[in-house]
């Protein structure tokens, strides 16, 4: 079973045969009754789009934290820098 989320029939429920994957069928048999009310189709429209946004936005920032986690692990595998570096201490050495 699968779920339709084109704006004509959102959250719509139906039956497609086997071989409609690979394109071999497109016959499909709709389970549930069309959605009658504007308000709520209009509604299963956007909570799906923010659904999807949201995943996307969750995509992303575990991408990031997935870079700032191999970013301090580098950090962590470097040589600490010499007390001297000039460039640390340029003020202090007066």
């Amino acid at each position: 079973m699968w779920i339709s989320w084109s704006d004509d029939n959102p959250g719509r429920r139906y039956k497609t045969c086997a071989k409609s994957r690979t394109g071999g069928c497109e016959m499909y048999v709709w389970h549930d009754d069309p959605i009658e009310d504007p308000f709520l189709k209009q509604l299963l429209i956007d909570l799906h789009d923010k659904v999807r946004h949201l995943e996307r936005i969750n995509s992303e920032l575990r991408a990031a934290t997935s870079v700032v986690a191999q970013h301090r692990s580098t950090q962590l595998e470097l040589p600490p820098a010499p007390i001297d570096n000039l460039a640390v201490n340029q003020g202090l050495a007066m």
